[in-house]
């Protein structure tokens, strides 16, 4: 079987190819210089430059961080003699990165250019909307008010959605519910929440209903433990705790509630009477 001889290129061939090759290099090196020099050429005109900064939308995380974090990013260099502090060139996706890793309460950043001079940074901050406490004390113990109620230990911020986004201080009651997830005395060592969304939807929406349904009767919901299986506890800053049940109708169980409480009125009303 005769063998087939590879064709080899001939030298003028293999010389056309490496020129070819070079020009393509030749060029990209000189497309990549203008494109350098036009950068500089940006970064040096003065009526590009970003001359101020405002940060709007803080409340609970410090605005003067947020202006220090998006100010530092105006003398970055991109490369050698190319500054970044002009609208083109300045790095918003890296500054919003930033500014978001400075506070938990922060949920959003957003920048707007008003003019190529002028840099708006609009922070969003998370709402708290509850308290999602680790524990509580089983240890009763008595309120100012004479109440009795279950102490709410390791508290953090949560929002309308469910979503823990920050440590909370000491238990500090109204105007924020504390929604408990157990109610063990011992110091246990639990796994930080925050992060994470912590009930469903459908889950707080049915435990804010019977929170409305109270305040409708005229009780105030301090705290509300999860006790397992849907049943729920509540504290209502008086000497005896309600026990409800999420799967089951809440307002068929207030109203039955709001006519225990008309009764127990009518009959100290009735002691009252007969006491003078």
């Amino acid at each position: 079987m005769a063998l087939r001889r590879k064709k080899l290129k001939s030298k003028s061939s293999r010389i056309r190819a490496i020129d070819k090759t070079f020009g393509y290099v030749g060029h990209t090196i000189l497309f990549l210089y203008a494109l350098y020099l036009l950068c500089v050429w940006v970064s040096l005109r003065p009526t590009l430059f970003i001359d101020s900064i405002v940060v709007e939308g803080t409340h609970a995380s410090s605005g003067q961080s947020v202006y220090d974090v998006a100010t530092a990013k105006l003398s970055e260099q991109l490369v050698f003699w190319v500054k970044r502090n002009n609208q083109l060139l300045y790095p918003v996706r890296d500054m919003e990165q930033e500014v978001r890793a400075l506070s938990p309460r922060i949920a959003n950043v957003k920048t707007v250019f008003d003019t190529p001079k002028h840099l708006r940074v609009i922070i969003t901050e998370y709402t708290p909307n509850f308290l999602y406490c680790m524990r509580s004390d089983d240890a009763l113990s008595f309120a100012s008010t004479t109440a009795i109620e279950h102490q709410p230990k390791d508290c953090f911020f949560a929002d309308e959605e469910g979503y823990v986004y920050a440590d909370a201080p000491e238990y500090i009651g109204y105007p924020f519910v504390a929604i408990v997830a157990s109610t063990s005395e011992e110091a246990v060592t639990h796994q930080s929440p925050v992060g994470t969304t912590v009930l469903s939807e459908e889950q707080y929406a049915r435990i804010r209903m019977y929170i409305d349904d109270l305040s409708s009767v005229g009780l105030t919901t301090h705290s509300v433990t999860l006790l397992g299986g849907g049943d729920i506890r509540a504290e209502v800053g008086m000497p005896w705790v309600i026990l409800l049940a999420t799967d089951k109708d809440p307002d068929r169980a207030i109203a039955n509630l709001g006519v225990v409480l008309a009764n127990l009125e009518k009959s100290a009303d009735k002691g009252k009477s007969e006491g003078n």
